[in-house]
């Protein structure tokens, strides 16, 4: 069975049909930015952001990046959230991150979309490695997450000094801020 991703490319946008199992990467070479090498995205990230929203106080979904590296200054970057109704906030996660994009002047490398999920991939400001935005709902398991990953090109995790700089020279408090709004719709 076929699915319908649309990838955008630097503002035009290419509707693509694709299997299941397959992924599309755009090029930002026209942008100036390398190519990426696809492999990239099969190491282990370094998370930035991880929000989930969750409609019952009894599920057992939590965040996953709960525990991530930093301790107590970090956890305002993690976190379950019990709302009242799950909603899927797919446009409002996307407007949030591509506004972000364009605020830090980054490069776009891939945006796709399908139904209830989103994957936005951004080169950093030096090249040096690749934000992964993501939104997922998924109203079987009555959870929704909006999540924003690091992937660096020299394939490690970055270190807690790094990873603070990052959120301060990123604006990382406000689009957490964000981010949290536009997972319940607002």
């Amino acid at each position: 069975m076929g699915q319908s991703l649309i990838v955008s490319k630097f503002g035009f946008w290419v509707i693509l049909a694709t299997l299941w199992g397959h992924s599309i990467y755009a090029s930002a070479e026209s942008a100036g930015a390398p190519s990426v090498d696809p492999a990239l995205f099969d190491q282990e990230p370094t998370p930035l952001i991880g929000l989930t929203a969750i409609d019952d106080p009894m599920n057992d979904y939590e965040e996953p990046n709960a525990s991530a590296r930093g301790g107590m200054e970090m956890q305002r970057y993690f976190s379950t959230t019990v709302v009242g109704k799950l909603q899927d906030c797919l446009a409002g996660i996307d407007k949030v991150l591509s506004e972000w994009t364009a605020a830090n002047k980054l490069i776009p490398v891939e945006h796709i979309k399908t139904e209830h999920q989103l994957t936005l991939r951004i080169w950093d400001r030096t090249l040096t490695g690749i934000f992964e935005g993501g939104y997922r709902f998924d109203k079987g398991k009555s959870y929704v997450r909006a999540s924003l990953d690091y992937f660096s090109l020299k394939g490690d995790q970055l270190p807690l000094a790094a990873i603070e700089s990052m959120l301060g020279e990123y604006g990382m408090d406000q689009l957490t801020t964000n981010l949290q709004g536009a997972l319940q719709c607002e």
